[in-house]
């Protein structure tokens, strides 16, 4: 059950930018298990970049707030013989709301990738023109 009326725009935003780490800091979670449970907004940032669903899916479990959104990984595109450019994108749904986030990073084939920024988007369909051989 849902403890406040935050929209889901205003819950993602919180995840995302790291408020529910900092105003969860000094409150303890337990899941059924009693198991103590720290929400860390790198590890589910980090993990829907690299298009990982798990630690997001533990939230949902736990947290009250975060229960019953819904969501699916859409696209991506990155990571090795692509050049530097990362990015993965994920569909969130709670009742009617709908709402598509774009998790941004960079790729060096020496380093692995690193988390840039996140922002809300939607699909927009493109012309382009491409010049081939006749």
């Amino acid at each position: 059950m849902q403890t406040n009326q935050k929209s889901l725009k205003e819950l993602l935003t919180e995840l995302f930018d790291g408020t529910l780490e900092q105003s969860s800091q000094n409150q303890d979670r337990f899941d059924e298990g009693g198991e103590h449970v720290v929400i860390i907004t790198t590890s589910v940032v980090n993990d829907l970049m690299h298009s990982q669903k798990y630690t997001f899916k533990r939230l949902t479990e736990i947290h009250p707030d975060y229960q019953g959104i819904m969501f699916e990984h859409v696209d991506c595109y990155g990571g090795e013989d692509m050049g530097a450019t990362y990015w993965s994108v994920w569909k969130f749904t709670k009742g009617e709301e709908e709402i598509m986030v774009k998790f941004d990073g960079h790729y060096q084939s020496h380093y692995g990738t690193e988390f840039l920024e996140w922002n809300f988007v939607e699909p927009v369909q493109v012309m382009v023109t491409q010049y081939q051989n006749i």
